[in-house]
């Protein structure tokens, strides 16, 4: 997916000056100022909601509107929210997935409201892609965006300013380390869980199906640059159709490494996403059974 949002949603430029960049992020300040204020949020916890949703919404959710969404929401249902959404962070953030097999813990309102099949499970599984996204956001958006927030009135250039302000960037630092961890641990480990993964579930039940559109060429490396930054590294192999040199290829199959991320992107169901302006439809794939060669009679019994 292409991104036409304006410069200032991805870097802090320095050619833009303070009242610029607040003012493109207005929404965004006024759904942290609600944290901390009417929902009475630690500052820091806001911060990483805030730059959580933040990534949701640009790499995850084909909706540049959820920040603003979750503005309207009622504040039972945006503390609900934000209270599985620190459930997400603590499965991004653990060596271990927390919660256990029986363990009733589910997510409800954060994928009807992304409309996307996401799970504790997911977040888990991709927590290196998450974290580097949510590290990007603190450290390009937030810090910046909320810095004079941060700050109690009356205090600035007091000494619990900079307090205030290292504790955002003890978020990121923690956010990057935590990833360097999590990165040669599974480096260590990811041979071996992918063979017992894969010998419990059969690559058929985890391949997605993927459909283009007559007329708008799609490339392997276009399909698979868009899933894995929208998805993380899920993709275990790539099958596109066999066609003559210069034909379009109309489909291709994405065998995935676990049944969770296959969930993640076909959405329970059937999925639509645009890959640089070409439409591209996803879901499970199903293998079609052989029929019995024709004139060929069958036992009698």
């Amino acid at each position: 997916m292409v991104s036409f949002l304006p410069l200032l949603y991805t870097t802090a430029s320095s050619s833009v000056n303070d009242e610029e960049f607040n003012s493109f992020h207005s929404i965004d300040r006024k759904l942290f100022i609600r944290l901390m204020t009417n929902l009475g949020r630690d500052p820091s916890e806001s911060v990483q909601l805030m730059a959580f949703w933040l990534w949701l919404e640009q790499e995850v959710v084909d909706n540049l509107t959820l920040v603003n969404q979750m503005l309207s929401l009622p504040a039972t249902l945006m503390s609900e929210l934000a209270d599985e959404s620190v459930m997400c962070l603590k499965c991004v953030e653990s060596d271990s997935f927390p919660f256990g097999e029986k363990d009733p813990h589910e997510l409800v309102l954060l994928p009807s409201f992304v409309e996307r099949n996401i799970s504790f499970q997911y977040f888990y599984e991709n927590r290196i892609g998450v974290l580097r996204g949510v590290s990007k956001m603190i450290g390009e958006v937030c810090s910046r965006a909320f810095h004079d927030l941060l700050v109690p009135a009356g205090l600035k250039g007091s000494s619990k300013t900079s307090s205030s302000f290292g504790e955002v960037g003890t978020i990121s630092r923690s956010h990057d380390q935590i990833m360097e961890n999590e990165l040669c641990h599974r480096l260590d480990t990811s041979l071996n869980d992918l063979v017992e993964e894969n010998d419990e579930v059969s690559p058929d039940e985890r391949t997605i199906f993927l459909t283009f559109s007559k007329g708008y060429p799609i490339s392997e490396t276009e399909v698979r640059e868009f899933f894995t930054r929208k998805f993380g590294d899920f993709i275990e192999a790539i099958q596109t159709q066999e066609v003559p040199p210069n034909e379009q290829i109309l489909y291709a199959r994405i065998v995935a490494r676990s049944a969770s991320a296959l969930d993640a992107v076909v959405g329970g169901g059937r999925a639509k996403y645009t890959i640089n302006g070409k439409h591209v439809w996803a879901r499970k794939y199903v293998r079609k059974q052989k029929s019995p060669p024709r004139n060929v009679a069958l036992p009698i019994k």
